[in-house]
């Protein structure tokens, strides 16, 4: 399975408490790479979005994308494909709390599995194991000494 995240930060969270998040978050592809949860979900994308208030009228909520088929679609001039199988949904987060944070690690730990309560509202999704994915989520967090 394909697991990735996608950041839109503030400016303010770049450089700050997000470094150490983005940095070490890639071995989060390679941990689920050989791992399979059922054939509804191949590849799972979760959009990190964290602005500053001033900003957030800009980043309106979007409803999670599930697709069943391939997809093939002209982005901004360039032809994009989106895997069958596919979900993507945004995490937002709140932009004091990791503004103010000194270690912006187990927050974001909590907050991403929190988040995968996403996947079970979808209701197209049937043949996926949502227990040992989610329990396999938190060991990645527990081994890398996130939480």
């Amino acid at each position: 399975m394909q697991v990735a995240f996608t950041f839109e930060l503030s400016v303010e969270l770049e450089s700050k408490p997000f470094n150490k998040i983005s940095g070490e978050i890639d071995s989060l592809k390679l941990y689920f790479k050989e791992k399979s949860y059922g054939q509804h979900i191949n590849q799972l994308i979760i959009g990190v979005v964290c602005m500053a208030p001033q900003f957030e009228p800009f980043f309106k909520p979007r409803r999670p994308q599930y697709r069943t088929e391939e997809k093939t679609y002209i982005h901004r001039g360039v032809e994009l494909t989106t895997p069958a199988m596919y979900l993507a949904y945004d995490l937002r987060l709140d932009f004091e709390k990791y503004l103010n944070s000194k270690e912006p690690k187990p927050i974001f730990a909590q907050d991403a599995l929190a988040s995968l309560n996403t996947i079970s509202t979808i209701k197209k999704i049937k043949d996926f194991d949502m227990v040992s994915f989610k329990a396999d989520f938190e060991q990645f967090f527990t081994e890398n000494g996130w939480i």
